[in-house]
């Protein structure tokens, strides 16, 4: 972790492995300010695991599998509605997956090859998916439901190279 004039302020995950608080390829992490936590999506060992500010591990959960709650693929993009306190988690198969936060499977619906990068608007309750196998992105709607796709190859305007992060501006949203 870094200040805002990239002074090095602490290390977040007791180094590689699959212990607790250990990360194998963190990918991607959302951040809950109200509760003070931090979400990461630990690919390699197939989990979402859950820090506090100062770096403290609190709890873990997922694990290699198809069934409710695991992960068929690397977990990749997670993005949080802490209004209904939920987490959302892409994989690197096909899948969105809901949980509560503090673990508990909500639900899963399949949003297509290669879902990366996910952002949630909460204001309209709808899920932005970053795929960067087909170079798009994929709105849905809160239940699974596809609302629109737009985006191609390319780099001109609407168009994208292999897009993966997301991030949407609540206070901008419409």
């Amino acid at each position: 972790v870094f200040d805002a004039f990239g002074s090095y302020l602490r290390t977040i995950g007791a180094g590689p492995g699959g212990g607790d608080g250990q990360l194998e390829d963190p990918l991607f992490c959302a951040v809950d300010m109200d509760r003070e936590l931090l979400f990461v999506s630990d690919s390699q060992n197939y989990r979402v695991q859950v820090f506090s500010y100062d770096g403290k591990f609190v709890r873990k959960w997922g694990s290699q599998g198809s069934s409710a709650g695991r992960f068929p693929d690397h977990p990749d993009g997670i993005a949080l509605d802490s209004d209904r306190g939920l987490v959302y988690v892409t994989d690197s198969y096909q899948y969105l997956h809901v949980f509560r936060m503090d673990g508990t499977f909500v639900s899963k619906w399949p949003v297509g090859e290669s879902a990366t990068g996910i952002a949630i608007d909460t204001k309209h309750n709808f899920a932005y998916i970053s795929r960067p196998h087909s170079h798009d992105i994929e709105l849905f709607a809160l239940d699974g439901e596809t609302v629109l796709r737009f985006g191609k190859r390319g780099s001109a305007a609407k168009e994208f190279k292999c897009p993966s992060s997301l991030y949407l501006d609540q206070h901008e949203a419409r």
